[in-house]
Protein backbone atom coordinates (compact mmCIF):
# COMPACT_ATOMS: atom_id res chain seq x y z
CA UNK A 1 0.00 0.00 0.00
CA UNK A 2 1.01 3.26 -0.89
CA UNK A 3 2.70 5.26 2.08
CA UNK A 4 0.85 8.30 1.36
CA UNK A 5 -2.37 7.17 1.63
CA UNK A 6 -1.81 6.55 4.96
CA UNK A 7 0.14 10.16 6.07
CA UNK A 8 -3.00 11.84 7.31
CA UNK A 9 -0.96 15.12 6.68
CA UNK A 10 -1.82 17.53 4.46
CA UNK A 11 1.46 19.36 4.72
CA UNK A 12 5.41 19.10 4.18
CA UNK A 13 6.85 17.41 7.81
CA UNK A 14 11.15 17.84 8.18
CA UNK A 15 12.87 16.46 10.71
CA UNK A 16 14.33 19.28 12.95
CA UNK A 17 16.01 19.51 16.36
CA UNK A 18 15.60 22.90 17.85
CA UNK A 19 15.62 23.79 22.20
CA UNK A 20 11.64 24.36 22.77
CA UNK A 21 9.87 25.92 25.33
CA UNK A 22 6.55 26.54 26.59
CA UNK A 23 4.61 27.57 30.00
CA UNK A 24 1.99 24.92 31.72
CA UNK A 25 0.54 25.53 35.29
CA UNK A 26 2.98 28.42 36.18
CA UNK A 27 6.12 26.22 35.57
CA UNK A 28 8.40 26.77 32.38
CA UNK A 29 8.87 23.71 30.72
CA UNK A 30 11.86 23.01 28.28
CA UNK A 31 12.26 20.61 25.71
CA UNK A 32 13.27 19.37 22.30
CA UNK A 33 11.53 19.85 18.82
CA UNK A 34 12.22 17.13 16.75
CA UNK A 35 9.78 17.67 13.55
CA UNK A 36 8.09 20.55 12.47
CA UNK A 37 4.96 21.50 10.08
CA UNK A 38 2.84 24.93 9.10
CA UNK A 39 0.35 22.88 10.56
CA UNK A 40 1.97 21.33 14.05
CA UNK A 41 5.38 19.65 15.70
CA UNK A 42 6.77 16.98 17.85
CA UNK A 43 8.73 17.62 21.24
CA UNK A 44 9.92 15.73 23.59
CA UNK A 45 9.99 16.64 27.19
CA UNK A 46 11.48 15.56 30.45
CA UNK A 47 8.63 15.42 32.98
CA UNK A 48 5.62 13.89 33.00
CA UNK A 49 2.83 13.68 29.62
CA UNK A 50 0.60 16.71 29.75
CA UNK A 51 -2.25 16.40 27.35
CA UNK A 52 -5.27 18.39 26.25
CA UNK A 53 -3.32 21.25 26.82
CA UNK A 54 -3.36 24.83 24.89
CA UNK A 55 0.05 26.13 25.39
CA UNK A 56 2.29 29.09 23.71
CA UNK A 57 5.40 27.33 22.10
CA UNK A 58 8.39 29.11 21.91
CA UNK A 59 11.32 28.13 19.29
CA UNK A 60 13.99 30.06 16.96
CA UNK A 61 14.47 29.16 13.60
CA UNK A 62 15.75 31.42 10.90
CA UNK A 63 19.63 31.95 10.83
CA UNK A 64 19.14 34.87 13.29
CA UNK A 65 17.61 32.77 15.35
CA UNK A 66 14.41 35.49 16.39
CA UNK A 67 11.82 33.70 18.63
CA UNK A 68 8.71 32.31 17.03
CA UNK A 69 5.60 32.65 19.62
CA UNK A 70 2.65 30.55 18.26
CA UNK A 71 -1.00 28.96 20.19
CA UNK A 72 -1.20 25.33 19.73
CA UNK A 73 -2.80 22.52 21.57
CA UNK A 74 -1.22 19.13 22.67
CA UNK A 75 -2.69 16.46 20.62
CA UNK A 76 -1.16 13.55 21.16
CA UNK A 77 1.18 12.31 24.08
CA UNK A 78 2.90 9.60 25.23
CA UNK A 79 5.62 8.34 27.03
CA UNK A 80 9.01 6.83 25.56
CA UNK A 81 12.09 5.42 28.13
CA UNK A 82 11.18 7.66 30.59
CA UNK A 83 10.50 10.84 28.33
CA UNK A 84 7.25 12.16 27.18
CA UNK A 85 6.85 12.89 23.71
CA UNK A 86 3.93 15.25 22.56
CA UNK A 87 2.47 16.45 18.96
CA UNK A 88 1.34 19.84 19.04
CA UNK A 89 -1.21 21.00 16.89
CA UNK A 90 -0.85 24.91 15.84
CA UNK A 91 -4.21 27.12 16.02
CA UNK A 92 -3.09 29.89 14.96
CA UNK A 93 -4.56 30.21 11.29
CA UNK A 94 -3.45 33.53 10.02
CA UNK A 95 -0.38 34.13 12.05
CA UNK A 96 2.85 35.79 10.19
CA UNK A 97 4.51 33.21 12.32
CA UNK A 98 3.17 30.58 10.09
CA UNK A 99 4.19 32.21 6.94
CA UNK A 100 7.93 31.98 8.49
CA UNK A 101 7.36 28.31 9.39
CA UNK A 102 6.40 27.13 5.86
CA UNK A 103 9.05 29.48 4.10
CA UNK A 104 11.95 27.67 6.32
CA UNK A 105 10.25 24.31 5.88
CA UNK A 106 10.08 25.18 1.81
CA UNK A 107 14.07 25.77 2.30
CA UNK A 108 14.60 22.62 4.05
CA UNK A 109 12.83 20.05 2.49
CA UNK A 110 14.67 17.18 1.29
Amino acid sequence: MNEKMNEKRNVQRIAIERPVSFSCEDKQIHGKMIDLSETGTKIIIKSSCLSSLSIVISFGLNPSNQEIKIKGKVVHCCEIRGECLMGIEFNEENSPNKKIIRDYIQQHQR
